[in-house]
């Protein structure tokens, strides 16, 4: 497996690994509908295509003979933000939602980051143990509207001096 920035050609696979994981982990308090509208808004060609042209974003993704997974981020000189991380429900337990983490974590360290942060929905109990897993405590809790609705997410950190990775 290849942990590599995405690129053009990957805007398709990122958009469909998004659905499956949104359908995978979230039907019991997002809709069908829902789910639909936010991949589609979230995940389209044209908002992809812009991170992947980005000096201050990136998509990396897990390519195993295809993309089974992805990681968004975001940052500026002192802080990133990891936006969404999602493997596909077929390849999880498999190491690549740790893998796609590491590589993450060391670019945006290796570019000065201090710390990052990560948010997930709280009832989303996989990604908060995964994040909790990780390394990372939770900081803080925002609200994020997906749809119509809000909904409560944790915000998890990890402070780069407490990895020891340099710089």
């Amino acid at each position: 497996m290849e942990i590599r920035p995405a690129t053009g050609d990957d805007v398709a696979a990122v958009n469909r690994v998004a659905e499956r994981a949104w359908e995978h982990d979230y039907p019991e308090f997002v809709s069908r509908e829902t789910i639909d509208d936010t991949v589609g808004d979230w995940y389209a060609e044209e908002k992809v295509a812009s991170v992947v042209d980005a000096d201050d974003a990136e998509i990396y993704v897990a390519d195993d003979d295809g993309v089974v997974g992805f990681a968004h981020v975001v940052w500026d000189e002192t802080e990133g933000d990891l936006l969404r991380l999602y493997v596909a429900p077929g390849h999880r337990r498999e190491g690549v939602g740790t893998d796609l983490l590491s590589a993450v974590r060391d670019e945006l360290f290796g570019k000065g980051v201090e710390r990052i942060r990560a948010m997930v929905l709280a009832e989303n109990e996989l990604g908060n143990a995964f994040y909790d897993h990780h390394g990372f405590e939770r900081t803080g809790e925002s609200e994020t509207k997906i749809g119509e609705e809000s909904h409560p997410e944790n915000v998890y950190t990890l402070e780069r001096t407490k990895v020891g990775t340099e710089g």
